[in-house]
């Protein structure tokens, strides 16, 4: 049975290279809601697709009223979720293949996606459809469950989901790491917002503009600055000239055009990325006691905020099952009136969660900055030894040959939505982490393979 199913997986690899381009190639970045498209066209069509091919290949499909959908196999009174999603973040820039071009080059499919989370739903599509061609009799039904919102942070399309359709017994989300993850970190998505006072508005020298980032799980690549300097223009370009040789100081009229470039990289992971906003308010910082009060003030709040480890916002906390806490400071938005900026924050498994909302509350007070929670997920931990991991290590083991131990993770992922699941591939150990990442692909011979491994874990848990 094992051998024949593989056989239905290398038989189809053209179609499944084929699907996944098609797929890659819909800009299903989540945007504004329009009619049977509570996240916009984009990922509504990323849901159709997926959809229309499954019923193609005799599967049971559903559309759960455009928040979601679901593709299942088999019978049975317990169900089996895997648990997906579809929407992908803004592709970002410094691309040298198109972001959503679906381009192979090298045995790699490049595209915003490809990993995070395509490539997983595309390779579980064609597991199913595996099993189905092979004859195989789950005792459970094996349902692949499609988010649409997963990237946003709000899980709007999983909580509408579950408020009308069945919650599975257990199940994993594809949208990790290899071998298996056991631990996510807590996940806190907060928004700070400062109002500049009236009389202070429109002084020199003084920050008229600042824009940077994209989301707040991604580390910005670009921060821009409009700075009306006053008399002081050519110290204000020495001094950040000085303070970072690779900062961008253009003349504006008699402003200062000021940019800072950086890496994106997934905000679990900031130490892979450089942010470009944190870059350019750490050189500005130099300077700030020529602004007035109060943006010298958030100038350096900034500068702080960007320290990805916590210590500038005096938070820096680990444990031994899941690591360090980890900041990134995501978007910002400063205008002539206020400055908006959110933080994306994933703190260690033994943390309180409450505990640290309190005391970043507090903190935040001590910069004169407004703080509102958007977004805090726990922490989401099973012990190696639960069933459930112990199912899917023993089959990456035998997949790929590979000894291996459960993982902890930064990210999060809809396994904690599943009530008892975790998070299980698609990155193989030692591979790069390039979701959210310009030139983010999937290498397609490891697709192929990561089919294999879902369709085997589909076996064990539903068999």
């Amino acid at each position: 049975m094992k051998n024949n199913i593989d056989e239905h997986i290398d038989a189809w690899r053209k179609e499944i290279v084929t699907d996944l381009q098609a797929l890659v190639r819909l800009e299903s970045v989540a945007g504004a809601a329009a009619p049977g498209a509570p996240f916009g066209p984009g990922v509504r069509a990323a849901l159709d697709f997926v959809l229309s091919r499954a019923r193609a290949m005799g599967l049971v499909a559903k559309d759960v009223d455009g928040y979601a959908g679901h593709v299942e196999f088999g019978q049975g009174h317990e169900m089996v979720g895997i648990l997906a999603h579809l929407d992908v973040v803004p592709a970002g820039e410094g691309w040298t293949h198109p972001p959503f071009g679906g381009e192979v080059v090298d045995g790699r499919l490049y595209g915003r996606g490809t990993v995070d989370d395509k490539g997983p739903v595309i390779a579980c599509l064609y597991a199913l459809a595996a099993l189905r061609e092979a004859g195989f009799r789950p005792v459970r039904r094996l349902r692949l469950i499609l988010g649409c919102d997963e990237e946003g942070g709000s899980w709007e399309s999983i909580k509408h989901y579950f408020s009308v359709e069945e919650k599975p017994l257990y199940g994993f989300s594809p949208d990790a790491e290899f071998p298996v993850i056991n631990a996510e970190k807590g996940h806190l998505w907060f928004r700070v917002e400062k109002e500049w006072p009236k009389e202070t508005r429109g002084n020199d020298p003084s920050i008229l503009a600042a824009e940077g980032g994209t989301r707040p799980n991604v580390v910005p690549d670009r921060c821009r600055l409009v700075l009306a300097p006053g008399n002081r223009k050519e110290k204000f370009r020495r001094a950040l000239q000085t303070a970072d040789p690779n900062l961008i100081v253009m003349e504006a009229g008699e402003n200062l055009q000021v940019e800072a470039r950086g890496r994106a990289a997934h905000a679990s992971l900031p130490e892979q990325g450089e942010n470009a906003i944190g870059r350019l308010f750490t050189a500005l910082a130099q300077v700030a006691e020529w602004l007035p009060a109060g943006q010298a003030e958030a100038v350096r709040f900034l500068a702080e905020a960007s320290r990805h480890d916590g210590t500038g916002l005096g938070i820096d906390q680990r444990d031994e099952v899941s690591g360090a806490l980890t900041v990134n400071l995501g978007t910002l938005a400063w205008d002539a009136t206020r400055l908006v900026g959110e933080l994306d924050l994933r703190y260690p498994v033994s943390l309180e969660g409450d505990q640290l909302v309190t005391a970043l509350r507090e903190r935040m007070a001590t910069w004169n900055l407004k703080m509102e929670v958007k977004h805090h997920l726990p922490p989401l931990y099973l012990p190696a030894d639960h069933p459930l991991v112990d199912k899917l290590l023993l089959v990456f083991r035998e997949k790929t040959g590979r000894e291996a131990k459960p993982l902890a993770i930064g990210g999060r992922t809809f396994a904690c939505a599943l009530g008892t699941g975790v998070a299980f591939g698609p990155v193989f150990p030692g591979r790069p982490e390039l979701a959210h990442q310009a030139d983010e692909y999937i290498d397609l011979e490891e697709l192929i393979l990561i089919a294999k491994i879902y369709a085997a874990a589909m076996v064990a848990l539903a068999g």
